[in-house]
């Protein structure tokens, strides 16, 4: 290869290398914040170890890096600024609880959005893709496993719970127990978190994460291990009885298959459908032997009666508020720091306090904070996000970073959802989805520019004792005169010519 293309690479390679460990610093504080909640005495400091890694990532953004010309980042990022405006608009909206909550508002809405920026700005290759989210697999997988200990070994294995259940524990509230086929009666297993039930967030995530690395896998032993950690998460959420993670594992897995079907992939859909049907059925009867009828009529209250009325019984009527009472009386929005943990923490009389709203589901959420406007510019942001990702997912150029976008898409398609059942994207949930969606189209922007800079017919050859060194599959197996990557520079073997570059490194709509 000529040296002034291989220099291009190596340097682009490098500064990717580097980007690659920011994303895998960020997560191992946002875990680390996590695992020192479960330390007795942590609690002490939950509200700086919960608010940390959202400051982290709001911070970010002001240590720029620098950018390959012509890498953008996506367009979910405008309607995200008008967010961010709206929001600030609600400063003079007179039902602000106080200047602190407005801030604190403002602050969380924007670290929330921050991952659009600085992930954006960020050179990430598909193999640095892949090993973030085997990363994130890493942690949701043994939360689930922890968890799987607590109902296997019952009063072993718990951390220290969070203020918040010790209250309700000192209230009589005790959290809500579940009885095994065994007659012994557990608490919701917690994983590696400090809620009792938190880890089914978990279940979600490692059966994702999980069905991304499986469709990817090109070894047995790898693929069982990816299936084992997908039946662990459905088993949690089994267990732990939230019916709103085992219906979005659903969607996605419904909604990952329909895109491979469409585009043409037949093969890894007949694959993945087996694959998934084996881990269904393996996690349902083991639930189901261990959970006992608790967990069976939990989950069949599912089917009792049609969609409608079975989302109206648990969070129909939050919707209607929204829209029927809380819209209406507050169009321009209610005001802000009124209610969650903003209100619990930012405002003097609390979440409870006679100023204070309930918001069960994000429709909610966002007509108190920003009204009409909130609720039509919110929305356009994650429909952009779900557009992107299914542009890469029928580029067939991609390679595996198109089956990627295709669980990308999936996850988003199941995001949508989670709105009408609680507040998603005001917490950690809603930042991880804006990192994951600004990490996907990162990485494919930066194997298109790798893709662009090649050289011409003649220099493809080269001895056959030379092994190639590995590469991305992204964007390999339609890019023209684009040679394998040798050991050793071709001087001295090969006649010496100007490599091509292309001058528009960029992304084309």
């Amino acid at each position: 290869m000529p040296k002034a293309a291989s220099t291009a690479k190596a340097n682009a390679r490098g500064q990717e290398t580097g980007n690659v460990r920011i994303v895998l610093a960020y997560l191992v504080l946002a875990f680390a914040a996590q695992l020192i909640l479960l330390l007795p005495g942590s609690q002490l400091f939950r509200m700086p170890l919960r608010i940390g890694p959202f400051m982290a990532s709001l911070a970010l953004v002001f240590f720029p890096r620098r950018r390959i010309p012509g890498l953008r980042l996506t367009s979910a990022v405008v309607p995200a600024v008008f967010v961010l405006v709206i929001v600030a608009f609600g400063f003079l909206n007179g039902g602000t609880e106080s200047l602190i909550s407005a801030i604190a508002t403002l602050a969380f809405y924007a670290a929330i959005l921050s991952p659009l920026v600085w992930v954006g700005r960020l050179q990430i290759s598909e193999r640095g893709f892949v090993g973030i989210i085997l990363a994130l697999w890493i942690f949701n997988t043994m939360s689930c496993a922890v968890g799987v200990l607590q109902v296997m070994y019952p009063g072993r294995f718990i951390p220290t719970t969070s203020l918040l259940v010790q209250q309700a524990q000192e209230e009589g509230r005790a959290p809500q127990k579940i009885d095994l086929a065994s007659g012994q009666s557990i608490e919701r297993p917690y994983g590696l978190t400090d809620q009792p039930g938190g880890v089914a967030s978990n279940g979600t995530f490692a059966f994702m994460f999980g069905l991304g690395l499986l469709s990817t896998s090109r070894k047995l032993w790898l693929t069982a291990l990816y299936a084992a950690g997908m039946a662990a998460g459905i088993f949690i959420i089994y267990i732990c009885e939230v019916r709103v993670a085992l219906v979005v594992s659903a969607i996605m897995a419904v909604a990952y298959l329909s895109l491979l079907f469409i585009r043409g992939q037949f093969a890894r859909g007949t694959r993945v459908l087996v694959a998934l049907a084996m881990v269904g059925l393996g996690s349902t009867i083991s639930a189901m032997v261990i959970g006992g009828s608790e967990i069976r009529d939990r989950a069949m209250t599912l089917f009792e009666s049609d969609f409608g009325t079975v989302y109206y019984g648990n969070r129909g009527a939050f919707l209607e508020n929204a829209f029927y009472y809380a819209l209406p009386q507050w169009p321009m929005g209610a005001g802000l720091g009124r209610y969650g943990m903003i209100a619990t923490y930012f405002t003097t009389g609390g979440a409870f306090s006679a100023n204070a709203l309930w918001a069960e589901i994000q429709w909610q959420a966002w007509v108190y904070d920003g009204g009409w406007l909130m609720v039509l510019t919110y929305p356009i942001a994650i429909l952009l996000a779900l557009w992107m990702t299914l542009r890469v997912a029928i580029d067939r150029r991609a390679g595996d970073m198109s089956t990627w976008a295709t669980i990308m898409a999936s996850y988003n398609v199941a995001a949508i959802a989670i709105t009408f059942s609680y507040s998603f994207f005001l917490s950690q949930s809603g930042l991880e989805f804006w990192l994951l969606n600004a990490l996907l189209y990162s990485a494919y922007q930066f194997e298109r520019h790798l893709s662009k800079v090649h050289v011409p017919a003649g220099f493809e050859a080269a001895p056959a004792s030379w092994k190639p060194v590995a590469r991305s599959r992204a964007f390999s197996g339609k890019t023209p005169d684009r040679p394998q990557a040798v050991r050793r520079p071709l001087s001295g073997l090969l006649p010496q010519v100007q490599p091509i570059i292309e001058a528009d490194d960029g992304i084309s709509d």
